[in-house]
């Protein structure tokens, strides 16, 4: 400070305070979640059949406060979030944008959401909709997860064998109407395990 006539100079001892401010961020994955839905799991992933995921931070008014493209690795954050408050996080292939209502939950055609949970990577939210609610305190949120997968499939035909090869072959007519039931065989010894699961 300068000298103002009462002993002051630059030798003087000042006080100085500084206010330091700590983000608070969202931040987890979307996982392609095979086992689903005990817990969600699985090998991240942003994208599904080539189509890019989107999370979107919606606030208690139903609009949109921020979009993001989830990464290639399943991981996603929103940073600098406000503390001591709830938001709703919703998948989507749709981007939201800040202000306007949330898009609704979607992933592409083929796939279906397995499960979604905040914020103790264990579980689920009970509600299969790729919709989860985040209560933001005083410090940030990790495991905001979403657990997607692609149904998998069996099937091909039925037909006469003539020649018992295991092929069928040109000429081996199809069978239709025949009845064919799906059989867990959990222990690989060709037995089923119980009833048919589905026919």
């Amino acid at each position: 400070t300068p000298n103002n006539g009462t002993g002051s100079d630059a030798n003087s001892n000042l006080t100085l305070d500084f206010g330091f401010y700590q983000p608070i961020n969202i931040s987890d994955n979307v996982f392609n979640d095979t086992n689903g839905p005990a817990n969600v799991d699985g090998t991240g992933i942003g994208t599904a059949s080539g189509t890019p995921l989107y999370a979107n931070l919606i606030g208690m008014n139903g609009n949109v406060i921020a979009s993001v493209v989830v990464n290639s690795n399943g991981t996603y954050s929103f940073l600098d979030v406000m503390p001591n408050t709830d938001y709703t996080m919703v998948l989507s292939t749709t981007q939201g944008t800040p202000g306007t209502p949330s898009p609704a939950s979607s992933i592409p055609n083929g796939w279906m959401n397995v499960s979604e949970d905040c914020c103790d990577n264990s579980g689920n939210d009970g509600t299969t909709n790729g919709i989860t609610t985040v209560n933001v305190t005083n410090s940030s949120v990790t495991n905001v997860n979403f657990g997607i997968r692609e149904p998998l499939s069996l099937g091909n035909a039925v037909w006469n064998d003539l020649n018992h090869n295991g092929i069928q072959d040109a000429g081996e007519p199809g069978i239709s109407g025949a009845t064919v039931n799906l059989y867990e065989d959990a222990n690989n010894d060709g037995t089923p395990d119980g009833a048919a699961i589905a026919t």
